[in-house]
């Protein structure tokens, strides 16, 4: 069985730092991918191709504060790619509560659902868990 893969995609560093910790200090064999920017993780992706062994994700969890159109774009490039790695792919979106940007991203079939910012520890821990509970396709 290989290593479960979770990408983290904000563009706060403390809150990325609070959801790694929380998610290693439970699921400590989870590997956890952090980036500032959908085009960071997306460039990581692309030279993930490269390699024998790869990290694709098996979850993300990407900012809702992060440029609409950046997340869209990424979202379209994931659903391309998703068939090509053989392997299914969730995404949760984090939404903060007191942003005004607010962005319906559930028209992507990989959007599976969201946590609020401030991040509950129980709710983050269950997608963490959902993670390993997958089974690759």
């Amino acid at each position: 069985m290989s290593a479960k893969v979770m990408y983290l995609i904000d563009e706060d560093r403390v809150n990325r730092d609070l959801i790694e910790r929380l998610i290693k200090n439970e699921f400590g064999s989870l590997i956890v991918k952090h980036f500032d920017s959908c085009e960071v993780g997306y460039a990581y992706l692309l030279k993930e191709q490269g390699f024998t062994h790869k990290e694709y994700p098996d979850t993300i969890l990407l900012s809702q504060n992060l440029s609409a159109y950046c997340i869209s774009r990424f979202l379209e490039e994931l659903e391309k790619f998703q068939s090509e790695w053989g392997k299914s792919i969730q995404v949760f979106m984090i939404e903060d509560v007191l942003s005004s940007q607010s962005s319906d991203f559930t028209y992507s079939t990989l959007v599976k659902g969201s946590i609020k910012k401030p991040i509950c520890p129980n709710a983050l821990l269950k997608i963490a868990e959902s993670v390993f509970l997958q089974t690759n396709k």
